[in-house]
């Protein structure tokens, strides 16, 4: 399943959990993100993939992610701007 070349809805699909890395790239978790693999995901697990600030502005910058309920950096390395990003995104509103 390739999330950047226009993959199907999975509406099944609720946890995405990525193993952790040392070669993260904003850019594939952005395609991740924006694909319609992720429309219906209630749990995003990037928990020991490093996205650092980077990554938390493309969450907070996938708008469509209204229904996250759970998001987990930890490790991640998140700076005060990624979590600025996030603490302004009225999409994720439903995080707990």
């Amino acid at each position: 399943l390739d999330p950047g070349r226009g993959a199907p809805p999975v509406p099944w699909l609720r946890t995405i959990r990525l193993a952790a890395r040392d070669d993260f790239r904003a850019d594939a978790l952005r395609a991740l993100l924006d694909s319609p693999v992720a429309e219906r995901v209630r749990v995003l697990d990037l928990n020991g993939v490093g996205v650092e600030n980077a990554g938390a502005e493309v969450i907070a910058a996938a708008t469509h992610l209204t229904g996250l309920e759970e998001l987990d950096l930890t490790n991640g390395f998140v700076g005060v701007a990624g979590a600025a990003a996030l603490a302004g995104a009225r999409h994720l509103s439903n995080l707990r």
